[in-house]
Formats: C-alpha cells, sequence, structure tokens
C-alpha cells in the first residue's frame, strides 16, 4: 500500500495490522505503524490507540503500553484503562496492575473484566488488603460470584493465596 500512490489506508486497514502484530508479537512491525500513527496524528483516535496499547502488551512491552494510555490517548474509556490493566496482569506486572486498577477507581467505573485482570495481580502480591477492596466492589456492583463462575475461582483462588502466604 506505501508503494502505491492512490492507496491510503483507513482506520480499519491500521486496526487490522496492529491486531495482526500483537497476534504475531511482531514488535518491530508494531513499533514501525505506532510511529506511522503518531506522525499522521491519527494515535490519538480512541480505538487506534487502545489497539496500540493492545499490540504494545500482546508483544511483552506493558510499559510502553502504559506510556501510550498516559501521553498519548486522549479520552480514555473504561476499554483503554482494561486494555492497560489486562496487558500488566498477562505481563506479570503485578505492582503497576494494582496501582493501575487503584487509579481507575478514581477515573472510571470497574467491570468485571476490570476485576478479573486485577485478581491475578493481587494474588501473586499476596496482597490480602487488596484482595478485599475487590471483593467489596464486586458486591458493591453487584456482580454475581454465584453464576459468574471464572470470577468465583478468581477470588476463591486469590484468598487462597493470600493465607498459604501468610501460614
Amino acid at each position: 500500500m506505501k508503494k502505491e500512490r492512490d492507496l491510503v489506508p483507513s482506520r480499519v486497514t491500521f486496526l487490522g495490522l496492529l491486531l495482526a502484530c500483537g497476534q504475531a508479537r511482531d514488535l518491530d512491525m508494531g513499533k514501525s505503524i505506532h510511529g506511522h500513527l503518531v506522525h499522521s496524528g491519527l494515535v490519538s483516535d480512541f480505538c487506534l490507540g487502545t489497539s496500540v496499547i493492545d499490540m504494545f502488551s500482546k508483544c511483552g512491552e506493558a510499559e510502553c503500553a502504559g506510556i501510550i494510555l498516559d501521553e498519548e490517548l486522549h479520552g480514555k474509556s473504561l476499554v483503554s484503562w482494561n486494555s492497560l490493566l489486562t496487558g500488566y496482569s498477562q505481563n506479570r506486572c503485578d505492582l503497576e496492575a494494582v496501582f493501575l486498577f487503584q487509579r481507575m477507581l478514581w477515573d472510571v467505573k470497574p467491570d468485571s473484566i476490570t476485576i478479573a485482570n486485577v485478581i491475578p495481580a493481587c494474588a501473586r502480591l499476596a496482597d490480602m488488603q487488596m484482595i478485599k477492596l475487590v471483593h467489596l466492589i464486586i458486591i458493591e456492583k453487584g456482580l454475581d460470584l454465584d453464576s459468574d463462575v471464572d470470577l468465583a475461582t478468581s477470588m476463591v483462588d486469590a484468598y487462597g493465596k493470600c493465607l498459604a502466604t501468610s501460614i
């Protein structure tokens, strides 16, 4: 497409490219696309910016993803916050995940995706205080642990890890 002067990549093209880079863990190509988006002013687009965060996270560069959220993405939403939180959790950046979750509580209302991604980080840190806070948020939000087996299992696992660490 770059060689053809009549073809201009659209947002959808870039979304597909970023998704492919993340899935293939092709950091070099992802950085190239990110650079193009920065140069063209498109990185501030909510969907593209969130896709850049996701791509960096999947490529193991969660810290870079955090910089994108803080410095390049305008109009953050729960989706963009969750994308970074997922990246932190999957990359075992547990302290960063917990700190981001605490920041999120000031800016957005967490949903079940938020909670499902912060629980493993809290469990790995054996942070009983944070596990109790997350549990309280689950109750306050009215999330049903009886019907959400994954969330309930995560909570039991987290409490178990905290108790095992304290013995």
